[in-house]
């Protein structure tokens, strides 16, 4: 991993791995000996994680007062604002640094939803970061890469639609995948200025490795990404450098 660069604050954003990245990531980092919390700006399903403290606090003062207590004995622990139909209610953009002056060495924040589906176009409310949003990764479900363009694989298929063009039953390549990031209406433009780290996840074979080399080529040259990764988190929970940006 990259313990010496990465920020206090880390947002996953995206579609297709976002949770199981967090999760990678917050046990990585706790084997180094510092304290995790993990949290969320939108509504998730709690961490299918063993033997971790779930706080769920609506009051503000009174949550970093008792997430200070619980980093005391732990070294990871998942906060939230509240409970609904089933998921954790986020916590304010502009409260998540609240944890780092609770005892939280790193913040982990899921700042995006994408219904569990591998692609997503972002609605124009989309993402939630956090304030500050620290580094920033934006997940990709590449495992869906070669099939057809659908609402089965595509979460807010109609903006697809709308911005970019594509048709029912399209089969979605690396092109697609790039165009969809680099859009106006999209993720990287609106990040620009900010510490963004895309992650290809769910590699299957060389043709999705291939059009993975392809997509990250097209990024790279639009300047707006430090480091692209490859990687298949259910069946190898390592991260591959792809590409990475020059530093001037």
């Amino acid at each position: 991993m990259f313990k010496d660069t990465v920020e206090t604050i880390i947002s996953f954003i995206g579609s297709g791995g976002k949770t199981s990245l967090l999760t990678y990531f917050g046990e990585c980092i706790s084997r180094w000996g510092e304290k995790v919390v993990f949290s969320t700006t939108t509504k998730v399903f709690p961490l299918a994680l063993e033997e971790i403290p779930l706080l769920v606090e609506g009051d503000r003062a009174k949550r970093a007062a008792e997430a200070e207590k619980l980093l005391q004995d732990h070294f990871m622990i998942q906060v939230a604002a509240g409970w609904e139909a089933g998921k954790l209610v986020g916590l304010e953009p502009e409260a998540i640094s609240d944890l780092l002056r609770s005892g939280a060495d790193r913040v982990l924040v899921e700042a995006d939803g994408a219904r569990g589906l591998p692609f997503k176009f972002p609605a124009s409310y989309e993402p939630v970061l956090p304030e500050p949003p620290g580094m920033i990764f934006l997940v990709v479900g590449a495992w869906a890469l070669g099939r057809p363009f659908s609402g089965e694989v595509f979460h807010r298929a109609e903006l697809a639609r709308k911005y970019l063009g594509w048709k029912e039953g399209e089969l979605i390549e690396g092109e697609h995948i790039s165009n969809l990031l680099l859009h106006a209406e999209s993720y990287l433009p609106r990040l620009r200025g900010k510490r963004v780290n895309v992650v290809l996840n769910g590699i299957r074979g060389l043709w999705q490795e291939n059009e993975a080399r392809r997509i990250g080529t097209i990024l790279m040259r639009e300047g707006l990404v430090e480091k692209i990764f490859i990687t298949n988190l259910k069946h190898q929970p390592f991260l591959w450098k792809l590409l990475a940006r020059r530093q001037e």
